[in-house]
């Protein structure tokens, strides 16, 4: 796998996700764990898919009257990661998730 020099960490996503895409077709290389804080409290952690990632963040989907949506809804600070262990690359991102506007999120669901 070819290695990058840009210290931009989206740029940097931006690689290893084409390179792993490349090198593992087979791969659901979009699929991430996201972890939440519980309504319980306690973390949470589940699969979920990449929809899609620009300068400014990256885009999932989920129902906003789920538990994740609820927790998400009472704590957005969440982690999400990617084990892409047949490239042996692993990748964490920490932040606040934000609802997008509801027109792209009713768009998704129909």
């Amino acid at each position: 796998m070819e290695t990058t020099e840009d210290h931009n960490p989206m740029a940097h996503f931006q690689q290893w996700l084409y390179e792993v895409e490349k090198a593992h077709p087979e791969d659901e290389v979009n699929a991430m764990i996201l972890s939440t804080i519980g309504l319980d409290g306690f973390p949470k952690n589940r699969i979920v898919l990449l929809k899609r990632f620009t300068w400014e963040g990256f885009a999932f989907f989920t129902n906003y009257y789920s538990e994740k949506g609820k927790a998400i809804a009472k704590d957005n600070r969440v982690s999400c990661s990617f084990n892409w262990a047949s490239s042996k690359r692993e990748v964490l991102i920490i932040g606040r998730a934000e609802k997008i506007p509801e027109n792209l999120s009713e768009g998704y669901f129909e």
